[in-house]
């Protein structure tokens, strides 16, 4: 399960609770079976949602960083592109 990617929808709405918590909490936790590739994607798409990030490119190196197994198949990068496009029309 944990190779699927998360469809842009879910992504909007996780990366939403995420934000939520992060309000109330210094740390948040984000896993998920094999830690990874769905919570790689959430945490990618937070970057790029926070502006931590320019790109999905620095977002996942951002991760490789400190979580070099993670494996991010063309899915999980189409998702992060939907996400980022949802991101540029939501900024306008």
């Amino acid at each position: 399960m944990d190779l699927l990617a998360p469809d842009e929808r879910d992504l909007v709405k996780i990366v939403a609770k995420l934000n939520q918590l992060r309000q109330t909490h210094d740390t948040v936790l984000v896993c998920c079976a094999l830690g990874l590739s769905r919570s790689a994607t959430i945490v990618a798409a937070w970057l790029l949602a926070q502006k931590h990030a320019s790109s999905i490119k620095q977002a996942i190196e951002m991760i490789r960083i400190q979580r070099p197994q993670v494996v991010l198949t063309a899915a999980h990068i189409c998702v992060l592109e939907q996400f980022q496009e949802t991101l540029c029309h939501t900024a306008q």
